[in-house]
């Protein structure tokens, strides 16, 4: 099997640090959630960083701007880890893209459910005969596509991965697939750590971010069109700006656009294609 595939490939190190300045930004969220009154404007320049590419071919939501502070009423997907993805999405595309200090990388991930069968896999010394869901994953990066196989039982554990070059069930499954799952961390960290700021009872004002501009559409993420929430931000305690979309699917709200440009002129962007739950 492909190692350069198994192990992320040369951009582990950079995902790292992404991973951890994510957590270090929540962190700084945490501390401030007692600041009721922090919503002072960041210093610095806070101009729009300019139109966003809009990935599907879909039109800018546009919409009327609303000053207020706009929280979303209703629940979040909840993802437990990386791997929730495939016991919320029979569908996920998305592409991911960053410049940091002055190197580009770029990647799209995508996964798509083709059926579910029985898998007899060995784990931690123990048999098991599990009914798993069998998903096909693309991923596309350094101007190549690999294809890669995944079956994943009602617990969220891969119990068989692996593609042409070979298979692997039980302990060793996970191992074959990390550098596939480590593509999902920047669609997983997001999600994970961010959606509470967005809700009432999190609150933007109570976590330091100033609301710019908020406007509402609707978007076609392969289901058809559903509303999408879109913000800019700028944090109290830095003059980083970000953009952030969010769209509301079968009564429950997604982050389907992010992107950050930081101080020092570094971006990083994610947007998604396609997501479609079961």
């Amino acid at each position: 099997m492909n190692m350069k595939f198994i192990l992320g490939g040369k951009h582990m190190k950079r995902w790292l640090a992404l991973l951890l300045v994510v957590l270090m930004v929540f962190s700084l969220t945490a501390c401030g959630g007692g600041k009721d009154d922090d919503t002072k404007t960041p210093g610095g320049n806070t101009e729009d960083p300019g139109g966003t590419e809009d990935p599907g071919g879909t039109e800018d939501p546009g919409g009327t701007e609303d000053p207020g502070d706009n929280s979303l009423e209703g629940e979040f997907y909840i993802l437990e880890d990386q791997m929730g993805v495939f016991n919320l999405f029979k569908e996920l595309s998305f592409s991911y893209k960053a410049l940091t200090e002055g190197e580009e990388e770029a990647f799209t991930y995508s996964h798509q459910y083709l059926d579910s069968e029985v898998v007899d896999y060995v784990m931690e010394e123990e048999s098991h005969s599990d009914n798993a869901k069998h998903f096909q994953i693309k991923i596309a990066e350094d101007g190549a596509e690999n294809v890669f196989e995944a079956w994943v039982n009602d617990a969220g554990t891969i119990v068989k991965a692996g593609n042409e070059e070979g298979y692997a069930t039980g302990d060793m499954a996970a191992l074959s697939a990390f550098g596939v799952i480590f593509h999902l961390i920047p669609f997983y960290v997001y999600n994970e750590v961010y959606t509470e700021v967005f809700t009432a009872e999190g609150g933007f004002a109570k976590s330091g971010w100033d609301v710019k501009e908020h406007s509402t559409g609707s978007k076609d993420f392969g289901s058809g069109n559903v509303r999408v929430e879109k913000y800019k931000f700028a944090w109290s305690w830095t003059k980083d700006i970000i953009d952030w979309e969010v769209a509301e699917i079968n009564g429950r709200y997604i982050f389907t656009h992010w992107k950050m440009i930081e101080e020092e002129g570094d971006t990083m962007e994610l947007f998604i294609n396609k997501i479609i739950p079961f």
